[in-house]
């Protein structure tokens, strides 16, 4: 079975820095929002089994960050970084399918 999908997506982001030369630390975080598409394709090998192998693009677009942290000890501020965020993922997978089979409706 050959099949495609799509949707919204989100995800949480951490972010840090250090520099240690500077005694900088900062860091920022938010929840991003985006959208994914991808596909795949199934087989069965035996009666209630499956394997599968998908591939997922998810886009999360490019958004400004401030992050906060110190330098030197004192508090810091750093605005408008800007991070642009895409994912590629592949998975593999294998399937147990529970109660009667196919066959049992036959």
């Amino acid at each position: 079975m050959l099949y495609a999908k799509g949707g919204a997506a989100w995800a949480g982001d951490k972010y840090s820095a250090e520099i240690p030369i500077f005694a900088e630390h900062i860091q920022a975080s938010q929840t991003r929002a985006g959208w994914t598409v991808g596909g795949g394709v199934e087989w069965a090998f035996g009666q209630n089994w499956s394997a599968k192998v998908e591939y997922d693009f998810y886009d999360f677009g490019r958004r400004d960050v401030t992050f906060t942290g110190t330098i030197f000890g004192v508090p810091e501020v750093v605005p408008g970084i800007s991070v642009k965020q895409t994912i590629s993922t592949v998975k593999f997978g294998v399937n147990y399918r529970f109660g009667p089979t196919a066959e049992a409706y036959r």
